[in-house]
């Protein structure tokens, strides 16, 4: 994060200095400007040997020719800091954004197609602990790398101020009038492009930070055209300094203005000062689909709370939830740890990827033939050194078709990864499984699959490997150390390496020099089929009991991997079923006498199996509030409308928060429970003091009555 933020700090004077040093600008000159009081000013000769003549000022740093020049030191480094801070750091920085960027979910928690992605990033935003949170917290999903497009900005202006220069050795031969009418006219232009830009997209997550970027947009659109006036000497100078110094202090003041209003302190204050009343749901919509949100903030947030805190089913302290995701494929908990919470929770996140329809269908049992083709692949064909060559593929780049596999158990599919180039290839119809399954029990894929793991037998050891000179064909044997790069650093737990990539490489550092020689696939004798050719049996022999060794130990590891993930995918199944989401927290119609059969025949887990009995009084909470509620639709909306103004207001309503067993969800005492008629509800708003001045002040006023019994009128007329 300091690397970062020191870049970001620098790249603008460090580019700025590195392009002055590519034009050589004035301030490199070893002689005070000449060009400051005339455009061509008149140079003599040199009378000195060991003196340079006056106008040779250009790409030296001194005018004494005996002194060292060091220009082609300075344009060196000036070279490297463009090519690295210019033009690679942005770049860098782009791709670190995207890694990190909150990811929307195509589906909401209920698994229906999400029609806010904007207010869900924003959620996601609010909830992002990433250390490099700072660089793509204030832009939309969009523009998330809004900060790389305005560091291209300010490239492109230093650009103008350095290079369209009559102060540098490029146009010094020009009139100061034409290049700066230029570099004006240059700078209008691409301010005009900005404003336009700006107003097609509206980057900036909220709209105060768009309308503050619209006025320092439309600023710099105007200070701009106010310095063209001033080169081209249309009006008094005087003036004109004076609009520009007047409209940089007015745009000033509006930006602190949306900056203020941005924050929270200001629009709870504006809020309690309009008095008014948030919610998130379109309360007022004939629309409004009453059971779906019930059976949301009702039944569903019950059952999460209820697995999330009760101590025989919630995560351990400090357990961070991590998964392993794809756009490919349905995300997978890593590092389980066995609670009920943790399953519940990727479940809920299984859904938001793949929806509920496609959930719901995976929930069909396996046929018998897919059922034993999943017990062959978990049991031999999963892990790195997997082959899989699809019916038609014409990939470039992809020569051998092997790579890492594994199984997503739910919905069932098998995820290839290729060592060339991280392809991904998820197998979920049956006839691509078979062929998977196939192709890896082929005699040829095993001695192929053979040969690969020999070579990872002799990874990190001294070996003795083959060498070659440059432009020599004579091959030499010597002890070096063979290295198999990967696409990933990351290692499985028992310290081993199983990421997808096989570039295989020998080091060699005392052959005859202390230079490092590395010889790769074409010297070893790699080829792209895994031919045991001449070099590879001398490799293998040559180094025979390492082979030996390293071979049993591959083979062990590789078959502890897939134990590992077969035990994590049963005791996840045994833990909380991916059934439960279908069979309980999606389904509020089961009767509370049903609950524990329904449990005790479709989960494994005899916590969850006894679920009923020792959340008893949880459960009966929820089914009395469940029956209060879907009294009628009156009852329903009723509670929809409190409950909601409860989440969204009870902060910035002191009468609220003082009478929370009137208002507030959790007591069965509370409002949303009661439907009242108008006269009933203000006098229980008036002895919560909620009702103020008849009605006339506060949240909760006539107006808002009105609405409320408008609204109910319309529900049951």
């Amino acid at each position: 994060i300091i690397i970062v933020l020191f870049l970001t700090t620098l790249y603008l004077p460090l580019s700025k200095l590195s392009l002055n040093a590519l034009v050589w600008s004035d301030s490199f000159w070893p002689v005070t400007n000449p060009y400051n009081n005339t455009d061509f000013p008149i140079f003599e000769k040199s009378s000195s040997d060991t003196m340079r003549d006056p106008s040779d000022f250009c790409y030296v740093t001194s005018m004494n020719k005996e002194d060292l020049n060091f220009s082609p030191v300075i344009i060196a480094v000036a070279l490297i800091t463009i090519c690295v801070l210019t033009f690679w750091f942005p770049i860098a920085l782009k791709r670190l954004v995207d890694k990190n960027l909150p990811r929307v979910d195509k589906y909401n928690e209920m698994g229906e197609t999400r029609h806010n992605p904007d207010e869900e990033y924003k959620r996601l935003l609010g909830k992002d602990t990433c250390p490099y949170n700072f660089l793509y917290n204030a832009y939309n999903e969009k523009w998330a790398a809004y900060k790389t497009f305005v560091m291209a900005n300010k490239f492109f202006l230093i650009f103008l101020v350095c290079v369209i220069s009559k102060d540098n050795c490029l146009f010094r031969s020009f009139s100061r009038s034409r290049i700066e009418t230029i570099n004006y006219g240059l700078q209008v232009t691409f301010m005009v492009i900005l404003f336009v830009l700006h107003w097609r997209n509206e980057p900036f997550l909220y709209k105060s930070q768009n309308l503050s970027e619209y006025w320092s947009r439309a600023g710099y659109v105007i200070t701009t055209v106010l310095g063209l006036l001033t080169v081209l000497k249309v009006g008094p100078e005087r003036k004109i300094t004076i609009a520009v110094i007047a409209i940089n202090v007015f745009i000033l003041l509006i930006v602190f203005w949306h900056i203020v209003i941005h924050t929270d302190r200001y629009k709870s204050f504006v809020k309690v000062m309009k008095k008014r009343l948030d919610f998130s749901l379109n309360i007022y919509s004939p629309r409004l689909d009453f059971a779906k949100h019930i059976k949301r903030r009702v039944w569903q947030e019950t059952w999460t709370t209820l697995l999330l805190t009760s101590e025989q089913f919630k995560m351990h302290e400090n357990k961070t939830v991590a998964f392993s995701q794809s756009p490919f494929r349905p995300p997978y908990l890593l590092n389980f740890s066995g609670t009920a919470a943790e399953r519940h929770v990727e479940n809920l996140k299984i859904i938001r990827q793949i929806g509920i329809k496609n959930y719901t269908s995976a929930m069909a049992p396996l046929s018998t033939s897919l059922i034993k083709l999943r017990s062959i692949i978990v049991d031999n064909f999963v892990g790195p050194d997997m082959y899989y060559a699809p019916e038609f593929f014409t990939h470039k780049i992809i020569k051998t078709c092997f790579g890492k596999a594994y199984v997503v158990p739910f919905p069932f599919s098998v995820v290839m990864v290729y060592d060339e180039d991280e392809t991904v290839l998820v197998l979920a119809e049956e006839w691509e499984i078979e062929r998977y399954v196939q192709q890896n029990e082929n005699k040829e894929i095993q001695r192929r699959r053979h040969v690969r793991q020999t070579l990872r037998a002799l990874e990190g050891k001294v070996i003795i490997g083959p060498s070659r000179e440059k432009n020599d064909t004579e091959i030499q044997y010597y002890r070096g150390i063979l290295s198999i790069q990967r696409h990933k650093r990351s290692k499985w737990s028992n310290n081993y390496n199983m990421n997808p990539g096989f570039k295989i490489t020998v080091s060699y550092v005392d052959i005859q020099s202390p230079n490092e020689r590395v010889v790769g696939h074409d010297v070893l004798g790699i080829t792209e089929d895994f031919q045991m050719t001449p070099q590879l049996k001398k490799l293998f022999s040559d180094n025979k009991e390492t082979v030996h060794i390293g071979l049993a130990e591959i083979q062990k590891l590789m078959e502890e991997y897939r134990q590992y993930y077969r035990d994590e995918t049963k005791w996840k199944e045994e833990t909380l079923s991916y059934g439960f989401f279908i069979n309980v927290y999606d389904n509020p119609s089961i009767p509370l006498e049903s609950l524990p059969a329904l449990l005790i025949t479709t989960e494994e887990n005899q916590l969850i199996q006894s679920l009923p009995e020792s959340e008893y009084p949880s459960l009966i909470y929820l089914y009395e509030r469940m029956r209060v509620v879907n009294l009628s639709r009156v009852h329903q909306w009723w509670y929809l409308f409190w409950e909601d103004l409860w989440r969204k207001n009870h902060n910035e309503m002191p009468d609220l928060i003082k009478n929370p067993e009137k208002f507030s969800p959790a007591y069965r005492t509370s409002l949303c429970y009661h439907p009242m008629t108008r006269i009933g509800l203000e006098e229980f708003l008036g002895k919560c003091g909620s009702w103020q001045d008849g009605g006339k002040r506060g949240f909760l006023h006539s107006g808002t009555l009105n609405r409320i019994y408008l609204y109910l009128t319309n529900v049951v007329f």
